[in-house]
């Protein structure tokens, strides 16, 4: 429903103001809100209140923005989300349905992205990236048809590696927002100058660190996809461990940064290769062999893709803070124990496959002995 006064207005507004209107929340206030009220207020107490969340989310699906996705579908909300999901007696399962049908579609009936393909493409991806590193579509499988699964059919290899591209950029220049607001309200305190401006700088520095650490969930999130390519996949795990390990100086010499790539590359494989064959009779042989042959350098791609992750991670000057750090680390550990799960399952899943098959076979086997002996 649109008030009259409110229709004759909008009729006389320009483009740039009816573009304005359609800009979205502001994510910082809305995260504001979102903690504060639906978070400490009604997702943490009664069935109501916990409904009135939900009904919440399903009214500003529409202007929900990607910047805006990891706030709205944060892990308490998602909790909910799957725990009314479970149960179908319980008071919110029909909410809960309501609001995974749209989330499926939110793209497509947003007023903020609408019209902008990429931006669309863009917001698919948040929102599945954010249903899958919560877990959730384990959960909606079979009882809310379509809703990953039409997310996830959208996504392709490009966009996802755009998507990625795309993070990482704002990670680096949201640590950089926070790391100039931290030198600019230190400079205030020490030159004695207006309070207001240093709390304001200090408020500005909070903000960004809190975009920051978003942002890397996000990433984390987005490398999970199934549609992430191995190249994604490479680019994103050597930005988390640069920012996670190493200490980079803002310039980094590109011949040197190939030239080590290549020695770290040969020695990984002359590691591996000794670890497969490793008897001690044949120790002596084969470090002989490997010596004598010539180092194995990686592909011309792979070594682009280091020096490029390296110098976006160098470009951010000073570097990350330990906290950042620390985040890094945990979510690269994680990263690398999803993948490695996932490349099991992969490898398990055809041996079982066959399994079940000879299983069925068998059976049908006995039963048509049992036809036969009945005859």
């Amino acid at each position: 429903f649109t008030p009259i006064k409110l229709e004759r207005q909008q009729a006389h507004d320009t483009e740039q103001q009816r573009q304005q209107q359609r800009s979205g929340p502001d994510p910082q206030q809305l995260s504001n809100f979102w903690q504060k009220f639906v978070e400490g207020a009604c997702l943490g107490s009664s069935h109501e209140r916990k409904a009135l969340a939900l009904q919440l989310l399903q009214l500003l699906l529409p202007v929900m923005t990607p910047e805006t996705v990891p706030v709205l579908l944060s892990k308490q909300l998602l909790g909910c989300l799957a725990t009314a999901l479970r149960d179908k007696e319980s008071y919110l399962h029909a909410s809960a349905k309501k609001c995974m049908d749209r989330l499926s579609t939110c793209a497509d009936h947003n007023l903020v992205v609408q019209g902008h393909a990429i931006a669309a493409a863009r917001l698919r991806l948040a929102v599945a990236a954010a249903l899958q590193f919560s877990g959730l579509q384990q959960v909606i499988s079979g009882k809310t048809k379509g809703t990953t699964q039409q997310l996830l059919a959208s996504l392709d290899p490009q966009g996802v590696a755009r998507y990625v591209q795309q993070l990482l950029g704002e990670f680096v220049a949201a640590v950089r927002g926070a790391s100039d607001a931290d030198g600019a309200a230190n400079g205030a305190a020490n030159g004695n100058q207006d309070s207001s401006d240093d709390e304001e700088e200090m408020q500005n520095a909070a903000a960004d660190n809190s975009k920051a650490k978003q942002l890397l969930e996000q990433l984390v999130a987005a490398l999970r996809l199934s549609a992430a390519s191995n190249s994604t996949l490479e680019r994103g795990l050597l930005f988390l461990a640069a920012e996670a390990l190493l200490q980079l100086p803002q310039v980094l010499d590109s011949s040197s940064l190939s030239t080590s790539a290549a020695a770290g590359a040969a020695k990984g494989a002359h590691a591996a290769d000794s670890m497969k064959k490793g008897k001690e009779k044949d120790k002596v042989g084969s470090d002989k062999a490997a010596a004598a042959a010539p180092p194995v350098l990686p592909d011309a791609d792979d070594a682009q893709v280091v020096q490029e992750v390296l110098q976006l991670a160098a470009s951010l000057q000073p570097q990350p803070s330990v906290e950042l750090r620390h985040i890094c680390a945990a979510r690269l550990v994680s990263l690398l124990h999803s993948l490695q799960h996932r490349a099991i399952s992969s490898q398990q899943e055809p041996q079982q496959q066959q399994q079940q098959t000879e299983a069925k076979d068998g059976d049908n086997a006995k039963e048509s002995k049992k036809h036969k002996k009945a005859r």
